[in-house]
């Protein structure tokens, strides 16, 4: 069975590409390739093969969570072999324009190294985004679309966050094919 998995395009920086792998939640690594990854998004889909059917989202919510929305963020935290749940909720949503690289909902989630390219589900278990960034990152990547850079007061507020990106970015910019042989639309989800 070909499955596909989301994740985010900064995971796949400095690998050897062509020596990809891909770790399940029951713990099997599957050899894999890059099949897409975005330009301007900080998104990839990887690619790999299995003779297990592995979940694919059902639920997918393309609208923004609302500020204090309750939600859970996932990922395999460097130096752990499993799968965390964060609970958080929702305190910024940055959109028109975004941050660079898609990122527009902020989250009290506290992530760790290794959990990019997780999941942030909302307590309905629709996929509402992508994890992405931890709050209080070394360095200040907090610059819109435009250019514009946010005054050091929404700076100091934002780096409490962290930051993931909405699956609207990717179900908007995917191919449509991809789209299609998921079942996914702009029009799933609440």
């Amino acid at each position: 069975m070909l499955c596909r998995l989301l994740t985010n395009s900064h995971v796949l920086s400095g690998l050897d590409i062509s020596k990809l792998g891909v770790r399940t939640h029951d713990a099997k690594v599957y050899p894999a390739k890059a099949l897409s990854i975005f330009k301007h998004l900080d998104l990839a889909v990887l690619e790999f093969t299995s003779k297990r059917p592995y979940c694919t989202p059902k639920r997918v919510s393309p609208r923004n969570p609302a500020k204090s929305a309750g939600i859970l963020a996932a990922g395999y935290p460097n130096l752990r072999d499993k799968i965390v749940f964060r609970p958080g909720e929702v305190e910024e949503i940055i959109s028109q324009p975004s941050f660079k690289d898609g990122y527009e909902i902020g989250y009290t989630s506290e992530i760790d190294q290794g959990m990019s390219g997780g999941p942030i589900l909302n307590f309905s278990g629709h996929l509402i985004g992508i994890n992405g960034r931890s709050s209080y990152p070394i360095s200040n990547w907090y610059v819109y679309t435009n250019g514009e850079r946010p005054t050091d007061r929404e700076i100091e507020r934002f780096r409490k966050l962290s930051w993931g990106l909405p699956i609207r970015v990717f179900l908007s910019t995917a191919d449509p094919q991809m789209i299609a042989d998921y079942n996914l639309s702009l029009s799933l989800g609440n």
